[in-house]
C-alpha cells in the first residue's frame, strides 16, 4: 500500500509523537531507496540507516538499557551496561577515557585523573566534587571542605516544607542552624544572633532529660560522674568586683517602663582580689529584688564566711536586717526547735524551743542548755571576757570564776539594779514544811573571797539603802545599816547592832534609832552622853516619837488651861490583861473613865475610838492638884495667923493654934480628904 503523505506536512517539519501516530503507524510506512521498505512498526521502535540506500528498525526493549553503537558501520544495539569511552558535548571533553563502573551492589564509581584541576563538574558550579582534595561543592566552584555548600540545605521528609532541618547562610556571612517543627521553628543557632532551643528539654549525657536543661556526667565515682556545668569569662586580667559567672531570673513579660523587664533575682560569682597565678579568691552573691532590679542579699566569700545583709562577714556566719528580730529557726518536729554548737564534732551547746522541758507536747519553752555535764558562760568585749556563768548544777555567776550559790555576783565597786513598774521588784519566797523562811544575807569579811579575814568593831556588815528622784538626780534616803558592835573575839560570833536613818525634806540623812548588841534601843538623834536619854511614845497610828519638852517644840503655850481638881474624879481599878496568857493582876485607871474627865488623857485609835491612856499627862493633874491644895492651906495658914494676931483668945493661943499644923489637917487620912472638909467645896476654901 502507497504512502499517502498529508498536504500539510513539509520537509522541515519535526515529526512528534502525534505525527508518528497519525502519519505513520496509521499507514504502512514505504521508503524507497532502492527499493528496501519497512512495512511494520511497533511504539518505541527507532529507525536507522542500515546500508547507504535502506533502513532498518530496532525494536524497543525493556527499560534502563542504553542504546549504543560499536562503532562505524555498525548495527546500534541496546545494553543494560553500555561501555562509554568517552562524552563529547559542544566540543568540550567532560570525561574523556575516564572510568564510570557500577560495583556489585549498585555503587556507581566515578574515575577521575589525578592531574590538577581534573574535577566533576555539573553546570559549572551546581555540583562539583574536586579530583585534587576529593572535596565536594554544591553552589560554589571552590569547595573549602568535603561538603562545601553555598546557599541554604533543607533535610525534609515533608513535601509541604514542614518539620524541616535546616543548615544556612545569613545575609551578613552569618552561619545558622534551623530546626522546625511543623512550620514552628524550635531550634536556632545563629552564629551572630541569638540562638534558642524552644521544642522541649535538653539533655546533655543523656536521651531522657527530666528537666528543660539536664546535664549528666559518666558513670564513675567521686567527681567523675558529675554533671559540669561552666560559666566563664573571657577576660584575661581579672580584679577584684569582676563576675565571673552570673545566672538571673526574671518573668517572661517584658512591658516597658516596669520592674517586669529586669531580673526578679540573680547569682553570680565575684572576684574578691585581682587574679594571678596563685590567687582566684572569689565570693558568691545571691541577690533578689521586690521593686527594680536586684541587690544583693547574701554572700558567702572565699573564705567560707557566710554574710546575710552583710557583704563583709567577719564570722562564719553574720545575720544582718533593720528589723527586730533578724533571724528565725522553725521546725516541724514534734518535739522542738535547736541550734547546736559543737567543737571537734561533739555537740556541747544548744539554744533551741522544747517541749519537754515542761512536759506539754505544745508548751514549747524557749532553753539553753549543754552537754556532756558542761556549763554554760556569757562572754562579752574585745578579749572575750566571762561576764556570767551557769554551772551545770545550776549555780549562776555573775562577775565570779566559778559561782559557789544558786546566785553568786560580784559586782565589784559596781551596784545591782533590779527596775519594776510594780512593787514585787524582788520576792523570796521558802516553800517547805520547816519554820524557816526566805533570807537576804549581807556579808562582810576584811581580806578576799577566797581568803576572808576578821572583821573589827565599826566595820559596817551591809546596808539596805533607797534613793529617790528629784530634778535631775537620785538623793539618797532612808536606809538601814548593820555594823559590827564591839571588839571581835577570831572564831566567835562578831557582836553587832542595826542603825536606822531618815531624812528630812533636803535634809541629811541622819540616824533615828539604833539596837545596839545587847538589845538596848537608842534614840541617836537626841542622844547626849551628858544627860539622860528622853521618853517615847506610841501614837495611835503607830509611829514612835520621843517625847519632847522643851519651849522650842511647842506652841499655844497655856499655863490657866489645866484643873487640878480634874484628878479628884479618876478612879483608880485593878484588872487583868486579856490578851496575856496567865496575865497578873495590874492597877490603872479605865480609858473611857478618864475620857469622861478630861479626854486629853486618852489616846484614840485611827478609827477614833478611846484606845490607850498618856498616863504621863495623869501626873501633870497631879501636880496642879498638889498646887492648888498648897495654894489654898497657904491662905487659910495666913488667914487665921492675922486674925489671932489682931485679938489673942484663949481658944486662939499657941497651944490651940497647934491644931492647924499642916501635918494634922492636911493629912490625907483627915479633914483633907476629897470627902472630908479639905475638898474645895469644904473649911479649907480660901473663903473660910
Amino acid at each position: 500500500m502507497a504512502y499517502s503523505a498529508p498536504s500539510t506536512r513539509s520537509t522541515s517539519d519535526l515529526i512528534t509523537a502525534a505525527i508518528w501516530n497519525a502519519d505513520l503507524v496509521a499507514n504502512e510506512i514505504a521508503i524507497y531507496a532502492g527499493a528496501l521498505s519497512v512495512t511494520s512498526q511497533a511504539i518505541g521502535d527507532i529507525l536507522y540507516a542500515s546500508s547507504t540506500t535502506q533502513f532498518a528498525r530496532v525494536a524497543a526493549v525493556a527499560a534502563g538499557q542504553v542504546l549504543g553503537s560499536a562503532g562505524t558501520g555498525t548495527v546500534p544495539a541496546y545494553s543494560a551496561t553500555p561501555a562509554l569511552t568517552s562524552v563529547d558535548m559542544g566540543g568540550t571533553t567532560v570525561y574523556g577515557s575516564r572510568a564510570i563502573t557500577v560495583d556489585t551492589g549498585g555503587v556507581l564509581n566515578i574515575v577521575l585523573a589525578s592531574a590538577a584541576g581534573d574535577d566533576f563538574t555539573v553546570d559549572t558550579s551546581k555540583l562539583v566534587v574536586s579530583g585534587d582534595s576529593g572535596h565536594v561543592g554544591i553552589n560554589t566552584a571552590t569547595p573549602g571542605g568535603f561538603l562545601d555548600v553555598n546557599g541554604l540545605v533543607v533535610f525534609s521528609g515533608n513535601t509541604a516544607g514542614k518539620n524541616t532541618f535546616e543548615f544556612s547562610t545569613h545575609a551578613s556571612d552569618e552561619g545558622r542552624l534551623r530546626i522546625k517543627n511543623v512550620d514552628t521553628d524550635t531550634v536556632q543557632i545563629r552564629a551572630g544572633g541569638d540562638s534558642y532551643f524552644n521544642g522541649g528539654s535538653v539533655g546533655i549525657g543523656t536521651a531522657a532529660p527530666i528537666s528543660l536543661l539536664d546535664v549528666r556526667g559518666p558513670v564513675g565515682t567521686g567527681a567523675t560522674p558529675a554533671g559540669l556545668l561552666t560559666l566563664a569569662t573571657n577576660e584575661l586580667t581579672i580584679v577584684d568586683g569582676d563576675q565571673l559567672g552570673r545566672l538571673e531570673f526574671r518573668s517572661p513579660i517584658a512591658t516597658a517602663g516596669t520592674d517586669a523587664i529586669v531580673s526578679a533575682a540573680a547569682i553570680w560569682v565575684e572576684a574578691n582580689a585581682t587574679f594571678s597565678a596563685s590567687v582566684n579568691a572569689a565570693d558568691i552573691v545571691f541577690a533578689t529584688a521586690a521593686s527594680g532590679a536586684a541587690t544583693e542579699k547574701m554572700r558567702i566569700l572565699s573564705s567560707g564566711n557566710v554574710g546575710i545583709g552583710d557583704p563583709a562577714p567577719s564570722r562564719p556566719l553574720v545575720v544582718s536586717g533593720s528589723a527586730s528580730a533578724v533571724a528565725r529557726f522553725n521546725s516541724t518536729a514534734g518535739t522542738g526547735t535547736s541550734i547546736g554548737w559543737s567543737q571537734s564534732g561533739t555537740q556541747s551547746f544548744v539554744i533551741g524551743a522544747y517541749s519537754s522541758i515542761t512536759g506539754s507536747g505544745t508548751d514549747f519553752t524557749p532553753t539553753f542548755f549543754s552537754e556532756s555535764g558542761l556549763g554554760i558562760n556569757f562572754a562579752t568585749g574585745g578579749a572575750v571576757t566571762k561576764r556570767m556563768e551557769i554551772t551545770s548544777g545550776g549555780n549562776v555567776g555573775i562577775g565570779v570564776a566559778v559561782p559557789d550559790a544558786k546566785l553568786d555576783i560580784d559586782v565589784g565597786t559596781g551596784q545591782i539594779i533590779i527596775r519594776t513598774l510594780n512593787n514585787n521588784a524582788l520576792t523570796i519566797t521558802e516553800n517547805d514544811a520547816d519554820a524557816i523562811g526566805g533570807e537576804i544575807l549581807l556579808r562582810k569579811s576584811r581580806g578576799t573571797y577566797a581568803s576572808p579575814g576578821d572583821v573589827v568593831s565599826g566595820d559596817n556588815i551591809g546596808t539596805i539603802t533607797t534613793s529617790a528622784y528629784s530634778g535631775s538626780m537620785y538623793f539618797g534616803t532612808a536606809k538601814i545599816d548593820f555594823v559590827v558592835d564591839n571588839t571581835v573575839s577570831s572564831n566567835q560570833r562578831p557582836p553587832s547592832r542595826i542603825s536606822f536613818f531618815t531624812n528630812e525634806s533636803n535634809g541629811a540623812v541622819t540616824e533615828r534609832i539604833r539596837i545596839l548588841s545587847g538589845g538596848r534601843v537608842k534614840m541617836p538623834a537626841v542622844y547626849s552622853v551628858s544627860g539622860d536619854g528622853a521618853a517615847l511614845s506610841i501614837e495611835s497610828d503607830g509611829n514612835l516619837y520621843r517625847i519632847a519638852s522643851a519651849r522650842r517644840y511647842k506652841d499655844n503655850i497655856n499655863y490657866d488651861n489645866v484643873d487640878g481638881d480634874l484628878v479628884y474624879g479618876l478612879k483608880p481599878v485593878s484588872y487583868t490583861l486579856k490578851a496575856l496568857e496567865n496575865a497578873r493582876e495590874q492597877v490603872g485607871f479605865i480609858a473611857e473613865d478618864v475620857e469622861e474627865i478630861d479626854p486629853r488623857l486618852v489616846v484614840y485609835s485611827k478609827e477614833g475610838t478611846v484606845d490607850a491612856l498618856h498616863y504621863d499627862r495623869v501626873t501633870v493633874l497631879l501636880v496642879k492638884a498638889m498646887q492648888d491644895m498648897k495654894a489654898t492651906y497657904d491662905a487659910r495658914i495666913a488667914a487665921l495667923e492675922s486674925r489671932a494676931s489682931i485679938s489673942p483668945s484663949p481658944s486662939l493661943s499657941p497651944s490651940a493654934s497647934a491644931s492647924f499644923s499642916p501635918s494634922a489637917s492636911i493629912s490625907p487620912s483627915a479633914s483633907l480628904s476629897p470627902s472630908a472638909s479639905a475638898s474645895p467645896s469644904a473649911s479649907a476654901s480660901p473663903s473660910a
